[in-house]
């Protein structure tokens, strides 16, 4: 009996080695490794060693995907010449191993213990176990996990599909670019070394795995999303028409991120913290960013302005924390929802561009911070505009000043809350002043002063041309309107403090245009 299984098994490898030679024009190969079936007798195993040495035939190929070579489990596939242009199928069952030299797909389907991806590209199968896209190259996955890193060179190359990456994208350097559209979550990093990341769908990565800079990252408006653990950005990225930016965690920026086209960066209410000295957030030339739903830390110079005029940055539902004076420059900003400014330290506006606060919001001026007026080389008064009443700056224990150049409010409202102040510098005795409305009752800009509140105009000149006169409320006698010792009062309509109360210093200074006068208790005070 063990005669004829040897017999039977000796006819089989004269079979094997039949096919392989009248198959060379397709298959030729450097290595086999054969296992025998088990017998009664236990495991037999041959090991059947050969090689062809024709110079027209250099390695494996393959006329498409239904030329299939399997590794079997417990088997191993030396690749001892590199192979190129393979448009076959190598089925990997788990257990098997393939080493030695790369083999380069064209087209080609490598399965992996049932994960299936077809791709163009090279399969580094050595200790780098890596995938290398050189140039015009794809890789397509359906399913499945991909355990190999993959190394971006050149431009033109794709990896799409859906499938779980669990190791690192790479990009060689400036001249590398990948299309992404991966529908599953990457569990990598994506390191661009100075390339180009260019989305063709969402992409979505795993807790702690981020895009590496520096680099450029066009979104071109599909959802990027980061992870629920802390992240910290040492490196500078340039985002292109990112149109969703979210993050999951917070997330400290010890470089720039630079925002190009149109963009949204959710904060998803976590934390960005502005840790470098300089850089931070920058909005290019022509370019907006909506910054939603979050907080903003250590906010100063340099840390989040526009690169011109035309930039724009919308805050909806956001928080700054100053750390410093914070000089806004350059472009525009608008508030949706609301804006709150924290800190003790000076919001200074010097943009020559007028800023907005939409409907049904709120720029909160919190306390000990003091929002200045300030444009630079022009002199206009209504570079903060307000859409209508329902728009408010809110004044909790905070100041209003402005330069010399002052500034005219209308048609929002203002609340006081707690000890607020109004402050208007002059200037060889000149100075424009702090203006609520414009002579036209639809134009009024309400002001409403909550119980147990003060306003005090502590310097230079307000000047009251509302018309309506709902358009001062004073909650209760606790409510107090105060004209500071040098400060200058001039109205031109009649302004009523109702149930509340007004004081002046009598070294305060009053004008009243004809039919002007203040109505309700006033009092005047030494010094």
């Amino acid at each position: 009996m063990l005669i004829k299984s040897k017999k039977t098994l000796f006819q089989k490898i004269k079979k094997l080695f039949l096919i392989c030679y009248f198959l060379k024009p397709f298959v030729v190969m450097s290595e086999v490794l054969y296992r025998a079936s088990r017998t009664m007798n236990g495991f037999i195993f041959l090991f059947f060693y050969f090689l062809i040495n024709t110079p027209s035939y250099a390695g494996v190929s393959a006329r498409n995907t239904t030329s299939v070579i399997i590794v079997k489990s417990g088997s191993n596939f030396v690749v001892e010449n590199a192979i190129s242009g393979y448009k076959g199928t190598i089925k990997k069952d788990s257990g098997a191993n393939i080493s030695g030299n790369t083999i380069t797909f064209d087209d080609g389907v490598l399965d992996e213990a049932g994960n299936k991806v077809k791709f163009s590209g090279t399969y580094n199968p050595g200790i780098s176990n890596k995938i290398v896209l050189s140039g015009g190259k794809k890789f397509k996955g359906e399913g499945g996990l991909i355990n190999q890193s993959i190394e971006v060179s050149g431009t033109g190359n794709r990896l799409e599909g859906n499938f779980l990456l669990n190791n690192d994208i790479e990009l060689q350097d400036a001249n590398s670019e990948l299309y992404c559209d991966v529908r599953s979550r990457i569990n990598g990093d994506i390191k661009l070394n100075g390339g180009i990341l260019n989305l063709d769908g969402d992409l979505f990565l795993a807790d702690s795995k981020r895009i590496v800079g520096p680099g450029r990252v066009a979104v071109n408006g599909h959802k990027l999303t980061f992870g629920s653990v802390p992240l910290t950005w040492f490196e500078p990225l340039f985002f292109d028409s990112a149109s969703d930016v979210e993050l999951s965690a917070n997330v400290h920026l010890e470089s720039v991120w630079s925002f190009s086209g149109t963009n949204i960066l959710n904060l998803n209410s976590n934390i960005l913290y502005m840790d470098s000295r300089v850089g931070g957030i920058i909005v290019q030339r022509g370019s907006s960013l909506l910054l939603k739903t979050g907080i903003l830390r250590k906010v100063a110079n340099e840390k989040l302005f526009c690169m011109d005029n035309i930039s724009t940055i919308t805050f909806q539902d956001v928080r700054l924390i100053l750390d410093s004076d914070y000089t806004f420059s350059l472009g525009h900003f608008d508030v949706l929802n609301e804006l709150k400014i924290t800190g003790t330290h000076k919001f200074v506006y010097q943009s020559t561009r007028q800023s907005s606060i939409s409907v049904y919001s709120e720029l909160i001026l919190d306390r000990k911070i003091t929002f200045s007026y300030d444009p630079i080389g022009g002199n206009n008064k209504e570079l903060i505009s307000f859409e209508d009443e329902t728009s408010i700056l809110y004044l909790d224990n905070a100041t209003l000043h402005t330069t010399t150049t002052g500034l005219k409010l209308t048609k929002g409202t203002m609340i006081v809350d707690g000890v607020c102040n109004l402050s208007s510098e002059i200037y060889n005795n000149k100075g424009e002043g702090i203006t609520f409305g414009d002579d036209r009752g639809v134009s009024d800009f309400h002001c409403e002063i909550l119980g147990g509140s003060v306003l005090n105009v502590s310097n230079g000149d307000f000047i009251y041309r509302n018309v309506e006169d709902s358009s001062w409320n004073m909650s209760n006698q606790n409510s107090i309107l105060d004209i500071n010792a040098g400060a200058y009062l001039k109205l031109y309509y009649p302004l009523s403090v109702g149930r509340g109360r007004a004081f002046l210093s009598e070294s305060a200074s009053y004008f009243k245009a004809p039919g002007a006068c203040l109505i309700g208790s006033v009092s005047i005070y030494k010094d």
